[in-house]
């Protein structure tokens, strides 16, 4: 696409890539033991015999889908920002593509686990005018990069529920949220879905923006 084509009069003449993923680090991963201690019959001795049966708790979340891709846009001339909300399933005031789906999160693993999340340290103002040499799109209160969590099958998160219900800041490194304090591993509800909303400034230059979300597994007590 020819970055410097005038022949849409409606939108800035500036296309911005955009596309959210999500990676998964393991924090903290223990071995459960469980000794079966059988007593052999038949003999006239007083010796036993022993099992020693190793379960391991496996900590483990998959992503069905790990990327958000709203693809090259811009925003329309007659607005100051446009708002990208995968939730939603919706673009306004932009020439981006709709993203429809949301980050998929299923704990395949064999315990519950605590989830945290968070951005680096790329802040929205970075994301979205990282390339900004006017100074005109950093600091305008227009850049945002927001996120909020459901669940996509019920009790996926037991009885302490998700969080942010509603858009919120993504968070940085610095002070990383829990989303999920106890996220369950049964099959039936062992899926959560995460949402990010972009609000692009006009003044935001050509650039391919990408962030990575990054979420931290913890096994819960079993």
């Amino acid at each position: 696409m020819d970055m410097n084509d005038t022949s849409n009069p409606g939108s800035k003449v500036t296309n911005v890539l955009m596309v959210v993923a999500v990676v998964a680090v393991l924090v903290a991963a223990f071995n459960v033991y469980n000794t079966m201690n059988l007593a052999s019959t038949g003999h006239a001795t007083d010796d036993e015999g022993y099992a020693l049966v190793e379960i391991e708790a496996v900590v483990s979340i998959i992503f069905t889908t790990d990327t958000l891709d709203w693809g090259a846009g811009a925003v329309d001339a007659a607005a100051d920002y446009a708002t990208l909300d995968s939730n939603a399933g919706t673009v306004t005031d932009g020439s981006w593509v709709a993203e429809t789906d949301s980050l998929i999160l299923v704990n395949d693993g064999s315990v519950n686990a605590v989830v945290t999340l968070d951005s680096g340290t790329v802040d929205a103002d970075e994301f979205i005018c990282s390339d900004d040499v006017s100074g005109s799109c950093q600091g305008t209160g227009y850049a945002e990069m927001n996120y909020m969590v459901s669940e996509n099958e019920a009790s996926s998160c037991g009885g302490t529920g998700v969080y942010p219900v509603t858009y919120g800041a993504i968070p940085l490194a610095a002070s990383e949220e829990t989303i999920c304090p106890d996220f369950e591993s049964d099959d039936s509800s062992d899926e959560l879905a995460l949402d990010v909303q972009l609000v692009i400034p006009k003044a935001a230059p050509p650039t391919s923006g990408s962030s990575t979300l990054t979420l931290y597994l913890e096994a819960t007590s079993v």
